[in-house]
């Protein structure tokens, strides 16, 4: 019996040994698999975080682009306005000498500066186009002869695109529309 109660024994322990490391190994795996979730947890904060971050620069971008352009949309005319102001203070003036010539002076000084990138823009747009345009509004067009004006605008196109997009750009620049704003 002396010996029953000790294999018993021997048994239990060996049992309850068992049940301990396997508690123990249980718990070391999820302690490991609870570390590795907290650090997939934060690695996944940090990518929602860098997304957001992102996104809310491009949506910041976006609306200076926006305010940019809504900017150089009333660029000439509150130059004008400006320079109106100073004509009307002038129509006014009762006393002292008139400035009215030199106010009116830098109105049209500041149209000429508009109208003349403007003008640069049209420019490119005119003679072949317009020989198109008229070729094409008088009745059945001439074959030959709208081959022939078509053939002159794509020789010329390559020069005319270069300065149209030159023009454009001074358009955009005076507009306060840099490259690279």
């Amino acid at each position: 019996m002396a010996r029953f109660a000790a294999t018993l024994k021997a048994a239990f322990v060996g049992a309850a040994a068992t049940a301990i490391v396997g508690g123990l190994t249980a718990y070391v795996t999820w302690a490991k698999q609870s570390e590795a979730n907290e650090l997939a947890r934060r690695s996944l904060e940090l990518q929602v975080a860098k997304a957001t971050s992102e996104r809310n620069m491009e949506r910041s971008r976006a609306d200076r682009l926006q305010a940019l352009i809504r900017d150089a949309a009333t660029h000439y005319t509150d130059t004008i306005d400006r320079l109106l102001v100073e004509v009307r203070r002038e129509l006014e003036r009762k006393e002292g000498p008139s400035q009215l010539a030199p106010a009116a002076r830098a109105m049209v000084a500041a149209r000429d500066e508009f109208r003349g990138a403007f003008d640069a823009v049209r420019v490119q747009l005119d003679g072949d186009f317009d020989r198109v345009s008229l070729e094409l509004s008088a009745g059945p067009a001439d074959e030959a002869r709208l081959r022939q004006i078509l053939e002159a605008l794509q020789r010329s196109w390559p020069a005319k695109k270069s300065a149209l997009e030159l023009a454009i750009r001074k358009v955009l620049d005076d507009l306060g529309l840099k490259a690279g704003a």
